[in-house]
């Protein structure tokens, strides 16, 4: 019995064994992606105490990858692979932890691209109020300070 009828055809719950990365990417690098997955789970729980206090978004990033990872991590120490079971019309079947990461990923890339544009434009409103400090007020917009 299908909860939401009119999900049927779109949403399917399925039981598959990938031993490769996020929906089914490289099948043959199960335990590279084990290792990698310490390795990032490790990382990230270094690095998110050093974060600054109200930095939410980033928080959340790394929440949601350190969360898929150990996610996939538990499956495949448990299970020798990670165990998918979402399966969206013809996209790859993937798992909450699969989108946890991919989400995460998102979120920083997202992130990072925001934190960018407002440092260039902190730079350039402080290139600005710098330039017209220099100024000497006496001065005319039309002479040249070399003339």
């Amino acid at each position: 019995m299908v909860a939401l009828p009119w999900l049927a055809g779109i949403i399917r719950v399925v039981y598959w064994n990938n031993t490769g990365a996020a929906f089914g990417l490289f099948p043959a690098g199960g335990l590279l992606f084990t290792f990698v997955a310490v390795i990032v789970s490790l990382a990230i729980l270094y690095y998110y105490p050093r974060l600054p206090r109200g930095y939410f978004p980033l928080r959340l990033a790394l929440g949601l990858q350190l969360g898929g990872a150990v996610g996939n991590l538990t499956d495949r120490l448990l299970h020798g692979t990670v165990i998918d079971f979402i399966s969206v019309g013809s996209f790859p079947v993937f798992n909450l932890a699969d989108s946890s990461i991919s989400v995460g990923v998102a979120i920083l890339i997202l992130t990072m691209w925001i934190d960018e544009r407002r440092t260039k434009a902190a730079q350039a409103d402080e290139a600005v109020s710098l330039t017209g400090s220099i100024q000497h007020p006496s001065a005319s917009s039309t002479e040249h300070p070399l003339e």
